[in-house]
C-alpha cells in the first residue's frame, strides 16, 4: 500500500481569509517546525472548511477531517499529531486574541484520537449500552459491521480483516482469507453480509478503532451517560460482552445471541425434554 493521499476533490485551493490571516500571524510569532505549520495548512485546505473561521469549530467539525484520513488509510499516529498541532495553535489564539477566542474554545478537543495498546480493565457491556450502540449503528453499515463482528464472533483484532466480505465463503458459511484462515460466522452476519451490496466494505483496524471513537462519543451524549470511563471504547470490551451474550447452539454448533427470537423449544422422539435450539436449526440436529 502506497503513502497515503488526502483526496484532492475534497480540498480547496485556498485557506479562509481568516485563518490564513491566524496562522500567518502563528508562523510569525513562533518558531516551529515547517511539518507542524503544514500540517494546519492542510487542515484549513479541507473542502468544508471553505467558509469557516476557525473561531467557528467544534470537535465535530474536525472530526469530518479525521474521518476523511481514516478512509484514505492514514495511520493511525498520523492522526494522532493532529490534535497536538491543532491544540498548540489553539492556545495561541486564545491568548492572544480572547475576545475571539474564548478559553472555551475546543477545549474538548481530545489529545489523540487512536489509543495505544489495549486497556486492563475490559468490561461488559450492559443490554442498554448494546441497545443504544445499534441504534447508533443504523446510520452506517460499516458501523453495524463492525460491530456485529466483534460482538456475535468473538474475533481478534486484526482478525477483521480476515472478515471481509470478499473473502466470504457461502458454502461453508465462513471467512477465508488467501492464506487459508478461516472463521466461521453466524447467522446474523450472514444477514449483514446479504445487505452489503454496494457498501463500502474498506475494511482495517483503523476504521474500526475509528468506529470505536465515535460510537464512545454517541455514548457519552446521552442523558445520563451511558459510558463514563476516560477511555475510549474498546474490542476488548466488545469481546467480552460475546462471552456473555453469545451461546453455542447446543444442536448445531452455531454462536447464536441470547434474546428470545434466536431461540426455541425442540423435542424429539429420543428425549423426553424438551431443549433449547436456535432458529436457524430449529433442533434438528439432536436426531443425530
Amino acid at each position: 500500500m502506497g503513502k497515503p493521499v488526502f483526496p484532492k476533490n475534497l480540498m480547496n485551493n485556498r485557506i479562509n481569509e481568516s485563518n490564513k490571516k491566524w496562522l500567518d500571524e502563528y508562523k510569525s510569532e513562533t518558531d516551529l517546525n515547517k511539518g507542524y505549520y503544514q500540517k494546519i495548512e492542510n487542515f484549513f485546505m479541507f473542502r468544508d472548511y471553505k467558509d469557516m473561521a476557525f473561531n467557528t469549530f467544534t470537535v465535530s467539525d474536525i472530526e469530518k477531517y479525521v474521518g476523511v484520513m481514516v478512509d484514505n488509510n492514514y495511520k493511525e499516529d498520523t492522526i494522532n499529531t493532529l490534535p497536538g498541532a491543532l491544540s498548540g495553535f489553539r492556545n495561541f489564539l486564545v491568548s492572544k486574541h480572547p475576545t475571539i477566542f474564548s478559553k472555551d474554545f475546543l477545549s474538548n478537543l481530545p489529545t489523540r484520537y487512536f489509543e495505544k495498546g489495549d486497556p486492563s480493565d475490559a468490561f461488559v457491556l450492559s443490554v442498554y449500552q448494546i441497545d443504544l450502540i445499534r441504534e447508533f449503528n443504523k446510520q452506517n453499515w460499516k458501523y453495524e459491521y463492525i460491530f456485529e463482528i466483534y460482538f456475535q464472533l468473538g474475533i481478534k483484532k486484526k482478525e477483521i480483516i480476515v472478515c471481509h466480505p470478499n473473502n466470504r465463503d457461502m458454502k461453508r458459511s465462513c471467512f477465508r482469507s488467501s492464506e487459508g484462515q478461516e472463521i466461521k460466522y453466524n447467522a446474523k452476519i450472514a444477514q449483514l453480509l446479504d445487505k452489503q451490496r454496494n457498501q463500502d466494505t474498506n475494511l482495517t483496524q483503523v476504521k474500526a478503532n475509528y468506529y470505536f471513537l465515535k460510537v464512545t462519543d454517541y455514548l457519552r451524549q446521552q442523558k445520563p451517560k451511558a459510558y463514563e470511563k476516560e477511555r475510549m471504547l474498546n474490542y476488548l470490551d466488545i469481546k467480552k460482552s460475546h462471552q456473555k451474550y453469545i451461546i453455542v447452539c447446543p444442536s448445531c454448533g452455531q454462536l447464536t445471541e441470547n434474546n428470545a427470537q434466536s431461540w426455541v423449544l425442540a423435542k424429539t422422539k429420543r428425549m423426553p425434554d424438551f431443549r433449547l435450539a436456535c432458529t436457524e436449526c430449529k433442533g434438528r440436529f439432536y436426531e443425530n
